[in-house]
């Protein structure tokens, strides 16, 4: 795997004014509780992993340490999708621009998917795109208490950011047809 850059590097590559933050590029979770989580999802070397809004891609370089078979990531911000391509090069597949085209899905199928974001619109977009993408086992949503229609909660996991605060977050696998027909007969 490529060498991960620390904050300084980052910031001196992409000539940024201001020290880069770890809420601010990287969001609020450490790589502790990514591992915790990607390990609790069963991400391995049969998983195709697909981080839905990557930023930088600090899920991609943990789930590609971890050894997921494919590791990919869609960002719509350009400057997160260059320090991604910048911090992890050819290591993980990365696309720029709005994750909900039925080709970023295509071209991944991805079993196994993370969403960090607690924007409306875009949870909408998401779950659309999930109800599309056949081959997803598993879904990790942070922060939303959101159900995801044809997945059932198995799991969730309460973490701690580096400031203090907590949240929760929520692991959804794919219902069985069986799951579904008993569920509606009752």
């Amino acid at each position: 795997m490529a060498r991960l850059h620390t904050f300084e590097e980052i910031q001196r590559i992409h000539d940024m004014d201001k020290p880069i933050s770890v809420t601010t590029y990287y969001g609020e979770v450490t790589e502790e509780s990514m591992c915790t989580a990607l390990n609790t999802m069963g991400v391995d070397g049969e998983s195709s992993f697909l981080d839905f809004g990557c930023g930088p891609g600090r899920w991609l370089a943990v789930a590609h340490a971890l050894g997921a078979g494919h590791v990919a990531g869609v960002e719509f911000v350009k400057s997160r999708v260059d320090i991604a391509r910048h911090v992890l090069g050819d290591t993980v597949r990365l696309f720029e621009g709005d994750g909900t085209r039925n080709e970023v899905w295509d071209a991944v199928s991805p079993t196994h998917v993370v969403f960090y974001n607690r924007v409306s619109r875009e949870l909408r977009a998401f779950y659309a795109a999930v109800n599309r993408c056949k081959t997803i086992q598993k879904v990790l949503l942070w922060k939303t208490t959101d159900r995801l229609r044809g997945f059932r909660c198995e799991n969730t996991m309460r973490t701690a950011t580096p400031a203090g605060e907590t949240f929760t977050a929520y692991l959804y696998v794919r219902s069985s047809p069986s799951h579904n027909q008993s569920r509606a007969m009752q």
